[in-house]
């Protein structure tokens, strides 16, 4: 059965792509999807990875869009197509190297900067090219959200195992080589001083609004809001400091948690320890500081909250970004970590104090400025993003 394929025009965003069912059909009069012409469903694979939590939280949040929006959208995380040992590697050793062995997971970083490197090699030559093919067979377009799945699909299409579009979402405002390959036909940003960082290593990428969910744009009534602070025991009267880690409540979080207790008095700290359940026994000792585990109402949080301590890392950035809330960053983690604080700090989104009196300063300004307007991307509407992948597969590749 043919199914519709609307193109709109729209002010701001001129042409606006909506599939109403599975076969989609292209300027010349064929059908979307074969090179010869011949039908096949409108679908686009998400590849995430289970590092953390927020790659896989920005693919989930993209396939929900897509799905609104008529696609047939499926979600893969490329550790299930390493060695079970690998797996675990991944998954597990990141948290221990960068607490207890920041230097070393920096000369990791510095060694993965080449695709030559053996550590690398490894990694990639590891990954059942079997296994992605079977997931992505069929697609009009594949979206990865994780260098190892950038690097993989990018390799089989340069081999010709497969020609689906190939777009790549880039979940932080810093850049690594690696995160870049020269099958990907659109490379997709949270903010538009990504793009700068994308071109010093030769690549072009599109601003696009942070790929969170809904919720975190929509109005929380304040009788909730009250509810929560009589909930965690917070003054009626105090500031609330937010102090994020990423879901694995990683970093110098116990010491950021000093630092502010020594600066300013009249204030609460919510810290999210994520799954970091040692961090949570372990903070500081305080009736101002209220130590939680893994959430599932981060947006109430971020409400309820009139800055937000972060170390540069993790999917709470994005959420608070599109929140309006103030951000400082502080004793950020190593590697990307720092990648992402300076460019969050240049595009004026997030300063980054040095030192405890730089960390009061900012502290003290964010708590008088209040929330505002985040210049991330122009365009307000999450349609966009939807529209950018529509058009890949209206076009058979590119933007």
């Amino acid at each position: 059965m043919e199914g519709a394929f609307e193109v709109s025009e729209r002010k701001g965003n001129p042409t606006v792509f909506r599939y109403t069912n599975i076969v989609a059909v292209q300027k010349d009069g064929r059908q979307n999807g074969h090179r010869d012409g011949s039908a096949c469903p409108l679908n686009v694979v998400v590849i995430g990875a289970s590092v953390g939590a927020g790659h896989n939280s920005a693919a989930w949040e993209l396939q929900r869009r897509l799905q609104r929006n008529g696609f047939s959208a499926t979600y893969f995380d490329i550790l299930d197509a390493l060695p079970s040992i690998l797996r675990v590697m991944l998954r597990d050793l990141y948290r221990p190297l960068v607490n207890y062995a920041p230097f070393t997971f920096n000369r990791c970083m510095a060694s993965w900067e080449s695709d030559s490197s053996w550590m690398v090699r490894i990694l990639l030559w590891s990954v059942s090219s079997q296994e992605v093919l079977g997931q992505i067979r069929g697609a009009s377009v594949v979206v990865t959200t994780h260098a190892i799945a950038t690097q993989t699909v990018g390799r089989l299409k340069l081999e010709g195992k497969h020609d689906a579009a190939l777009a790549s979402y880039l979940c932080d405002a810093g850049m690594h080589p690696l995160l870049f390959h020269e099958a990907v036909d659109l490379n997709l940003v949270p903010l538009s001083g990504a793009i700068q960082e994308c071109e010093k290593y030769g690549h072009t990428a599109v601003a696009i609004n942070p790929l969170v969910q809904s919720i975190f744009r929509s109005p929380i009534p304040q009788n909730v809001l009250c509810g929560l602070r009589q909930h965690l025991g917070l003054a009626a009267n105090s500031a609330v400091i937010l102090i994020t880690a990423g879901s694995l409540g990683i970093g110098r979080v116990s010491s950021t948690v000093r630092d502010i207790l020594d600066q300013l008095e009249a204030v609460s700290l919510v810290v999210l320890c994520g799954r970091n359940t040692t961090l949570q026994r372990g903070l500081p000792t305080s009736p101002r500081v209220k130590a939680l585990g893994w959430r599932e109402d981060v947006a109430k949080l971020l409400a309820v909250s009139q800055v937000m301590v972060h170390n540069a890392g993790g999917m709470a950035i994005w959420e608070a970004m599109v929140t309006g809330l103030p951000m400082v960053t502080y004793n950020p983690l190593p590697g990307h970590g720092m990648a992402n604080a300076r460019v969050l700090e240049q595009s004026d989104i997030s300063p980054w104090p040095r030192d405890r009196e730089g960390l009061r300063s900012a502290l003290q300004h964010a708590l008088q400025v209040g929330r505002r307007r985040a210049p991330f991307c122009a365009m307000e509407d999450e349609q966009v993003v939807v529209n950018h992948i529509a058009r890949m597969s209206y076009l058979g590749n590119g933007p």
